[in-house]
């Protein structure tokens, strides 16, 4: 009888209820006998009603029951209403409101496990419209919901192929944080947020994890991932952190993801992190340890503060890293560790002498001194005298073909290319070395085994 009720009263109050949000919510919602009755009512309104206003209201009334309403919120799915609710989503802000219901509707197992296909693929054909909105809000809630629904298995693969297939400009349109304001770009820290979420639960499954590091959207957030750090927070910065270490935590045992944490140098935020949680006590961050023990205790680091990208390239022996690190983006090769050794010290100490050959031809400084007052010719002078021997070599080489090019009456300049013989570079043609190998995979050995 109760349903009977409702539907005699919207007979009576049709043309009102179905205009007036306020009356259908005083009328109808709040005199509701129960959950399941809310549901099947909600689902005659908004299918009949036609009015924008209206169903924004609608739409943001059902996103605020389901957030803590199961009995709603399974009744809602059960009678199918969610399909209804997304072909009536047809403007901007219909979009945010019936993505941030989606969103809340998603966290139940048993509606994201039994979602009808058709609206699957309605949801997942949409991203190209979400993109072109261009709003970061709408942008939030798709991405949030797209997380929650990575918690069914079956749907993570169809998902990540999605993203897979974004372009550059659409990636760029999604996440336009480069040369904007800082202020532009505090709004986007919710919408890093339910990114990182949504990698991290697809970075759970090994088997998706090659996918996932090879697609443009991951690399442009690991490409930006020290700067969307670097924004000031006005609200409560764990979530991202949270998500973002949980990310991290699924992915270090992934050999290829060793390469874009070195290569876009994250240690520099997980430092600063590392410093956060020793400093406040809001921020307890149990992944911390697991991820140190997954990248830096094997390496005998006990802390990311103790150690520099350069040290890190050079300890996981990735030598084309550790060079574009010195050659392009001018970093110091004489960097040193908490110990104030540099990788120079540090090949010495472990006989990794191909190492400290390659560190000395790059100038590293053979009398730089550590913590204990050591420097690097003094560990092993015999091998730094020869590979000194073999650099004197390679200059004269330089010079003589720098010489050949001056005109024989220049002898002031001829003078002076000799005398600047010790300080010629030849890092660059090194580096050049190392990509040729890696680009035309004609060595397949490990790094630091390339013959000098």
């Amino acid at each position: 009888m109760g349903l009977l009720n409702y539907l005699i009263t919207r007979k009576k109050n049709d043309k009102n209820c179905l205009t007036d949000f306020d009356k259908f919510r005083k009328i109808i919602w709040n005199t509701a006998e129960n959950d399941t009755i809310k549901a099947v009512i909600f689902k005659v309104y908004i299918q009949e009603a036609k009015d924008q206003a209206y169903i924004n209201k609608m739409l943001h009334l059902c996103s605020n029951e389901s957030m803590s309403n199961d009995i709603f919120a399974l009744r809602i799915h059960k009678d199918k209403t969610m399909k209804i609710m997304w072909n009536k989503a047809q403007t901007k802000k219909s979009k945010w409101l019936v993505y941030s219901c989606f969103w809340n509707l998603f966290r139940y197992e048993n509606i994201r496990n039994n979602i009808h296909d058709k609206l699957f693929k309605n949801i997942i054909n949409d991203i190209d419209n979400i993109i072109l909105i261009k709003d970061i809000k709408t942008n939030n809630v798709f991405f949030g919901m797209l997380s929650n629904l990575t918690l069914n298995n079956n749907l993570k693969p169809k998902i990540l192929d999605c993203l897979s297939n974004l372009t550059d400009i659409q990636i760029s349109t999604l996440m336009d944080i480069e040369d904007q304001s800082l202020e532009h770009n505090k709004l986007y820290l919710p919408f890093f947020t339910s990114v990182f979420g949504l990698f991290c639960n697809i970075g759970v499954d090994d088997n998706l994890c090659d996918q996932l590091l090879e697609s443009k959207i991951f690399h442009f957030i690991m490409k930006n991932y020290n700067y969307i750090f670097s924004i000031e927070h006005d609200h409560n910065e764990f979530p991202i952190i949270r998500n973002s270490l949980s990310l991290i935590n699924n992915l270090i045992n992934n050999k290829n993801f060793i390469n874009l944490f070195l290569k876009y140098e994250l240690i520099d935020t997980l430092t600063m992190i590392e410093k956060k949680s020793d400093n406040e006590h809001t921020i307890d961050l149990v992944l911390l340890p697991n991820i140190k023990g997954g990248l830096l205790f094997p390496l005998d680091i006990d802390n990311f503060d103790d150690t520099t990208n350069i040290h890190l390239a050079h300890k996981f022996d990735k030598i084309l890293i550790l060079l574009d690190f010195i050659v392009n983006k001018k970093q110091d090769i004489n960097i040193v560790d908490k110990l104030g050794n540099t990788i120079l010290h540090d090949a010495l100490l472990n006989e990794q002498y191909t190492k400290a050959a390659l560190y000395v031809l790059c100038n590293a400084n053979i009398n730089q001194l550590n913590n204990e007052d050591v420097n690097p010719i003094t560990m092993n002078k015999k091998l730094i005298n020869k590979i000194l021997k073999k650099k004197k070599k390679i200059h004269n080489a330089y010079n003589k073909n720098i010489l050949k090019k001056i005109p024989k009456n220049y002898l002031y300049e001829k003078y002076l290319i000799q005398e600047i013989n010790q300080y010629i570079d030849i890092s660059k043609d090194i580096y050049s070395v190392y990509k040729t190998y890696h680009e035309t995979g004609c060595y397949f050995g490990t790094d630091s085994e390339i013959n000098i």
